[in-house]
């Protein structure tokens, strides 16, 4: 019988499996990657850097603002104080529930890719045992196939041997029967075993010997 193929399981395969199971694995444990680490942080230093360039910008835009208006001293710092204190506040807030929401993000990308890997591995499991299977089921119906023609060989070689037995006992049968004289070798064995007759023909033995 012919070696039957093995499963094959792309590399492709097991490498991004390992590599997704970590990573959800990870973010789940709350180890995030630090490339993906600001989403669900807050006051990052992205964060940061862009707050102080709105402070920044507002800042110079207040203070032109009051000039404009020929307000100074006290009450033009205090303008500027205000407008980048409420900037602030709201963007630090914002910001808040920015990294809430990234967690909440971060938690389901983790839950779909843990079960992604489950799901994955459970379907390539039942392919391998689907094929394992099969390959068995072939393997045994193919050695049942040559032990059946195997007996089927000696029932036919059985039945040639019993055929031949049966013809040849017929024959031995008929000439003793009909008369016709045996073979030296079974004339001589049977003149050793006594003739009451003396007859030199089989039916005349078998007359003697019955009578």
């Amino acid at each position: 019988m012919a070696n039957l193929p093995s499963y094959y399981t792309s590399p492709y395969y097991s490498d991004s499996q390992e590599t997704l199971s970590g990573l959800g694995t990870d973010i789940l444990s709350g180890q995030i990657p630090d490339y993906y680490s600001p989403i669900g942080q807050t006051g990052s230093t992205e964060f940061e850097d862009m707050l102080n360039m709105s402070i920044r910008d507002t800042q110079q835009g207040v203070t032109e603002n009051a000039a404009r208006m020929g307000i100074r001293g006290g009450r033009g710092s205090e303008m500027v104080s205000k407008a980048i204190g409420d900037i602030s506040t709201k963007a630090r807030y914002d910001d808040y529930l920015r990294s809430l929401q990234g967690k909440e993000s971060l938690l389901n990308t983790g839950v779909g890719i843990t079960e992604g890997v489950r799901g994955a591995g459970l379907t390539e499991a039942g392919q391998q045992n689907a094929f394992n299977l099969d390959k068995y089921k072939f393997e045994y119906q193919s050695e049942q196939d040559v032990l059946n023609r195997q007996q089927e060989e000696d029932n036919a070689w059985m039945e040639m041997l019993t055929a031949g037995i049966g013809v040849a006992g017929n024959v031995v049968g008929a000439m003793y029967l009909g008369g016709f004289p045996l073979g030296s070798a079974a004339t001589t064995a049977m003149k050793a075993g006594g003739n009451p007759t003396n007859k030199s023909y089989a039916g005349g033995y078998m007359s003697s010997y019955l009578d």
